[in-house]
């Protein structure tokens, strides 16, 4: 399954992703752990002008979901 699409066919800037994983890691969540069963790297979300599928989006935001420490 394509989670990552280098082209504007995706619904989220990969960059915005990268940007959630350097808050979790504030909180000492490692980018691995969030990152787990999207198919991503912390690398892929730093590649201008990446997006991420439906699918990517939805887990990757299911994952912070479940290991935030703050929920709130």
């Amino acid at each position: 399954m394509t989670v990552a699409i280098p082209t504007a066919d995706g619904v989220l800037l990969a960059q915005y992703g990268e940007q959630l994983c350097i808050r979790m890691g504030k909180w000492g969540v490692s980018a691995d752990r969030l990152l787990t069963g999207t198919g991503l790297s912390l690398e892929m979300l730093r590649e201008p002008g990446r997006h991420l599928s439906l699918a990517a989006t939805l887990r990757l935001l299911a994952n912070a979901r479940a290991i935030d420490p703050a929920p709130d």
